[in-house]
């Protein structure tokens, strides 16, 4: 097995606080370590396949796994799932059994779309609440045929048996965001170029062709995410929108409502802590109030000072920050990126962010997800090369 490097922590930090979100798992998670860490751990590839790890990312807590998807293009790069054990201090590895390429097979079907001619990676995951689905959303240069992934996992969280794939609606070529209702049973799809928002029917955790598609938003979504109510969604998309849209108690969405965030064409990855609401616009963070009801009120405000290329947050009520170092041109667009590190800001109760609670030391990848282990805070990073 392959060890993968990650930075020194820092110092030990006591984290106290959860954020809850839409899918209520507490129980699942072991108690939250009194003596938590900030660290940050990168995936940056092993075994004997090429590929690109900017897909997305998700830690079973339970199980002590860390799912991670690859992007693969033309040629011997291949996309698909690396499944990794997560060691005492943090650490992963992954075993050859753990490597499953092509998740699924590429369609050969497809029209115009050969088995390894196209880019697709896996954008989106989800871990039903009894931890043995695991659902994967495919994007790609050519459309998906079938977006929407599911894998069976055993008790300890290894997948199991082979990946099935299914429609997410109507023409629905691509999945970048997803987010599980387990309660209702229902998984909510979106992507840029898909019209709406895909709400899939389950069943026994499995997609059934019940796939209702409400057209809020049309081809513009990128994100989509809990909102502060229960009853109600957030979608992030472009023009450097915000959508608030609400469902009904079998889960039917009702007439949304957009808001503006400012002048850029940005499609808008969100993420919020209690009642305010963070963004990545232009290279830079900016956050948005929200009122009592969980709408944005006012004008969204940007951090000058807090340059960011992505954003994630609910971990821990912290919001964390990948942030870039670039070569020194005198034209910013001349200017190219030479390192990436991970911040992690505590908003104060009005939303505010100072100097950050921590630093990363600055890696010679760009990074370009992350996700965060709840029960040690311990950050994972996929990587791009630079």
């Amino acid at each position: 097995m392959k060890k993968i490097r990650s930075s020194v922590p820092w110092e030990p930090r006591a984290i106290l606080n959860r954020s809850l979100g839409f899918v209520l798992w507490a129980f699942l998670l072991p108690m939250v370590s009194i003596g938590a860490m900030d660290r940050v751990v990168l995936v940056t590839g092993d075994g004997d396949y090429k590929g690109l790890n900017d897909g997305a990312m998700l830690v079973n807590v339970k199980a002590r796994k860390l799912y991670a998807g690859r992007g693969g293009a033309e040629g011997d790069w291949v996309s698909g799932l690396w499944v990794y054990d997560i060691e005492t201090e943090g650490e992963i590895s992954c075993s050859d059994e753990g490597v499953l390429p092509n998740s699924p097979e590429p369609y050969a079907t497809a029209p115009n779309v050969g088995p390894t001619y196209f880019f697709r990676a896996v954008c989106a995951m989800a871990l039903s609440a009894d931890g043995r689905k695991l659902y994967l959303g495919l994007c790609g240069r050519k459309p998906e045929p079938k977006p929407l992934v599911v894998y069976d996992l055993d008790e300890k969280g290894k997948p199991v048996g082979k990946a099935r794939a299914y429609e997410a609606g109507d023409a629905c070529p691509d999945i970048s965001s997803l987010l599980l209702d387990p309660k209702l049973g229902i998984l909510y799809c979106v992507a840029y170029g898909a019209g709406g928002i895909r709400a899939v029917t389950l069943r026994d955790g499995e997609p059934t062709d019940q796939a209702r598609v409400f057209p809020f938003g049309g081809g513009n979504n990128y994100t989509i995410l809990p909102s502060g109510k229960l009853d109600e969604l957030m979608i992030g998309g472009r023009p450097s929108r915000v959508g608030v849209i609400s469902s009904t108690a079998d889960g039917e969405l009702m007439d949304g409502k957009d808001y503006n965030a400012g002048d850029s064409n940005t499609w808008l990855s969100l993420a919020r802590v209690d009642h305010c609401l963070y963004f990545i616009m232009d290279d830079q963070l900016w956050s948005w109030t929200l009122d009592k009801d969980w709408r944005p009120v006012g004008e969204a405000v940007v951090h000058p000072n807090i340059p960011a290329l992505k954003i994630m947050t609910g971990v821990h009520s912290s919001v964390y920050v990948v942030q870039g170092d670039y070569t020194q041109e005198e034209d910013p667009k001349a200017r190219t990126l030479i390192g990436s590190r991970v911040a992690r800001y505590q908003p104060d109760a009005r939303g505010r962010l100072d100097k950050p609670a921590f630093l990363s030391e600055t890696f010679d990848h760009r990074i370009m997800n992350l996700t965060v282990d709840e029960s040690t805070g311990v950050i994972y990073g996929s990587t791009w090369p630079l």
